[in-house]
């Protein structure tokens, strides 16, 4: 259970799949690890290192099935298991295909060379961890506290997400996939930590 293997398998998806998504992969890594606190949570454990829900339209994936788990506040839902990073990665590409990333005509994965534009897109289509400093006691009542609150809490994960991308701590999990596909001659300059 490494992050360094969810890289891994990352990249040979996009080299097998879609090898547009690369420049992406190095914020998906971010949002994994942050998601799964550095690879040590207990839906990590279960290779789950996004978080994410259990849907059905993950139901006809080798590899990936339903999982009781209680989040960080205690609630309990089903949310996704997956018997390998592999398996893992392929379940994280069918959950951002699902119609609701889609937003203004555009899915998650028409940001192929935009890492900023492709985290906002997941995020304002739902996409949005924990962020117990944003409370929403702090925000007015009514309509317009809920988008303020909404929006406090997008941006302060967004942040997150951003910090983790440009720290060593990404840089060498991400790092670790390169070799596969680049000499450090040719390593485009988007990949260097």
């Amino acid at each position: 259970m490494s992050l360094k293997k969810v890289a891994f398998e990352l990249r040979h998806y996009h080299l097998n799949h879609n090898p547009a998504m690369i420049p992406c992969e190095r914020i998906m890594i971010s949002q994994m690890v942050h998601e799964s606190g550095h690879g040590k949570s207990d839906l990590a454990k279960r290779h789950n290192y996004a978080g994410m829900k259990w849907r059905k339209e993950l139901a006809m994936l080798d590899g990936v099935f339903p999982e009781e788990y209680s989040d960080w506040e205690g609630k309990k839902e089903l949310y996704v298991s997956c018997r390998s990073e592999k398996c893992f990665v392929g379940a994280y590409h069918k959950f951002l295909s699902r119609k609701v990333y889609k937003k203004n005509g555009k899915t998650p994965f028409d940001f192929a060379d935009d890492p900023a534009g492709f985290l906002r897109h997941i995020v304002e289509c739902g996409w949005c961890g924990s962020t117990p400093s944003i409370k929403r006691e702090n925000f007015p009542a009514g309509a317009h506290g809920t988008r303020l609150y909404k929006r406090a809490r997008n941006d302060a994960y967004i942040r997150s997400i951003w910090k983790l991308h440009d720290s060593r701590s990404v840089g060498l999990i991400y790092k670790a996939t390169v070799p596969d596909v680049y000499d450090a001659e040719q390593m485009p300059a988007w990949l260097r930590v």
